[in-house]
């Protein structure tokens, strides 16, 4: 006489009567759960039941997982705009303070201690050792930054970037006005310099091509101080 199979769990629930007592019984996994039922030609509808929990329950975690990211992210983009905004504080305050006499030894840290700072440098332009980096556009118009190095009183160098010119002006001849032989008191900003990106050509001291401003090299073709 044949029987009619009762459901897995339901025969599990029997083999774990069955056990001694003190001895665990293991509990299978969905998946082999599932293959054990359908070994034994069980019905395995419950199995199914737990498969919809455990996928209703990894739907609740993502979620909860949504609200967390974006309390998470609007929280870092809070603080990012109070860095920020603090400084663009600091740099308009530097910007805004009296001028200082710019120190004869300049280092590396008097250069970021003193970043977008106004101060006072003396002394002769070396116009032979000018530089052109570019080419620049500035507002569709091609052109180039000039860089000249400034002879101080005690002789050392220091490299100023005087702004931009159109190409027409490449020539020192064609702009007189820019090449004075007396002294000169300036008023300039401090910064330091900018980052090459990948994009950019290396330049080449040899033959004065500048492709950005490269502070090292141009200080060590004019013999300046970076």
């Amino acid at each position: 006489m044949l029987a009619r199979c009762r459901p897995f769990q339901s025969a599990l629930g029997r083999f774990a009567a069955h056990q001694p007592r003190g001895v665990a019984t293991r509990r299978f996994p969905p998946l082999q759960r599932r293959w054990y039922a359908q070994r034994l030609g069980a019905d395995d509808s419950v199995l199914t039941s737990e498969w919809k929990q455990l996928l209703l329950s990894w739907k609740t975690l993502g979620l909860i997982a949504i609200p967390i990211t974006a309390f998470a992210l609007g929280t870092w983009q809070v603080y990012r705009l109070k860095w920020k905004l603090a400084l663009l504080d600091d740099v308009n305050d530097r910007m805004h303070r009296r001028p200082i006499p710019l120190p004869l030894h300049v280092t590396a840290d008097e250069i970021a201690r003193n970043e977008y700072r106004r101060v006072l440098v003396h002394g002769v332009f070396d116009h032979a050792a000018e530089m052109l980096v570019g080419p620049r556009a500035m507002e569709g118009e091609p052109g180039f930054i000039v860089v000249t190095p400034l002879v101080r009183e005690d002789g050392s160098r220091v490299l100023v970037n005087r702004g931009w010119i159109r190409r027409d002006l490449k020539d020192p001849r064609a702009r007189p006005a820019s090449q004075p032989a007396e002294p000169v008191t300036l008023v300039v900003f401090v910064r330091r310099a900018p980052r090459d990106n990948a994009f950019t050509p290396k330049s080449d001291p040899l033959s004065n091509e500048w492709y950005s401003i490269d502070v090292p090299r141009m200080a060590a073709r004019s013999r300046s101080q970076e």
